[in-house]
């Protein structure tokens, strides 16, 4: 599933649906800023600048897939989402919702990113500048 989603105040998240999400944490945005952040039912994607659209695929997978090439960045985080679908979303907006997880419970996560640096470098260059797909995520889940 491909999405352009905005990315408001430093991040975007996958959440579950229905589910009792957490907050950010504190530690989310320290120095360097880590590619994600986990809490109760969400997981948190952070980039460099306040505003921005990005390009995002996210691949719901039943066992751990192959790895992809031609990342900058890459993480792997385990969740549990409690529900059976799950939301790729701005804070602020609906994104897309409905995406459904081989089974809902512990997950595992691998996240990829380009185009993080580059979004920084013009965003300090220029913070009027447009970085509509600069960032390029994919991320890859499944159960653990």
């Amino acid at each position: 599933m491909r999405a352009d989603l905005w990315s408001e105040h430093g991040f975007f998240l996958i959440r579950a649906d229905e589910g009792e999400m957490g907050h950010p944490l504190p530690e989310f945005f320290d120095h360097p800023l880590p590619l994600c952040g986990v809490v109760a039912d969400a997981v948190f994607f952070l980039d460099y600048t306040g505003l921005q659209s990005v390009d995002c695929d996210v691949e719901s997978w039943s066992g751990p897939p192959a790895e992809p090439d031609g990342y900058e960045e890459q993480a792997e985080v385990e969740v549990v989402l409690s529900t059976p679908t799950f939301s790729l979303c701005g804070p602020f907006d609906e994104g897309v919702e409905g995406i459904a997880l081989a089974r809902a419970g512990k997950q595992h996560l691998r996240v990829h990113c380009t185009g993080r640096d580059e979004a920084r470098r013009r965003y300090q260059a220029d913070p009027t500048a447009d970085l509509a797909g600069v960032e390029h995520w994919r991320i890859q889940i499944w159960p653990a």
